[in-house]
């Protein structure tokens, strides 16, 4: 499956950025296709 995650940063300092996180990470674990459309880059490791 194909999923889109709209979230204004992936850094994990707050509490919606974190959980857009894991949340992404688990699908992604799962097999399926992440695309990350954010405002603000971060370093979080797993993004393409």
């Amino acid at each position: 499956m194909k999923i889109l995650y709209i979230t204004n940063n992936l850094n994990g300092k707050d509490g919606w950025s974190r959980y857009s996180r894991d949340l992404a990470q688990e699908m992604d674990s799962m097999g399926n296709n992440i695309l990350y459309l954010v405002n603000k880059k971060s370093d979080f490791k797993n993004m393409v």
